[in-house]
């Protein structure tokens, strides 16, 4: 098991649950957390999949098809395996 450095938390505990950060292609890693059945010590995996940009029209616009911060392929199969192991998922949304 990780142990949390003391600059994140005063006292180690065997209780504290992380936050992933899924950069594209992390399949492999996501899921060898999972196949090693480390999914209780994992509360949470962000996706970076969005960018929120001004149109024109002074309207915002969530951008999640095209450019740097795009829905990769494949993403379903991480989505499934993250609801499959009770992980909230989150989506950051770049500038």
């Amino acid at each position: 098991m990780c142990s949390i450095p003391s600059f994140a938390n005063d006292q180690t505990s065997e209780n504290n649950k992380f936050n992933l950060y899924y950069a594209f292609n992390s399949n492999t890693q996501f899921e060898s957390f999972i196949d090693r059945g480390v999914s209780d010590q994992i509360e949470s995996i962000t996706f970076g999949w969005a960018s929120l940009q001004a149109n024109e029209d002074g309207q915002l616009e969530l951008e999640y098809k095209n450019g740097d911060f795009r829905v990769p392929s494949g993403y379903e199969d991480v989505l499934l395996k993250a609801k499959e192991n009770n992980i909230k998922i989150y989506l950051n949304i770049f500038l």
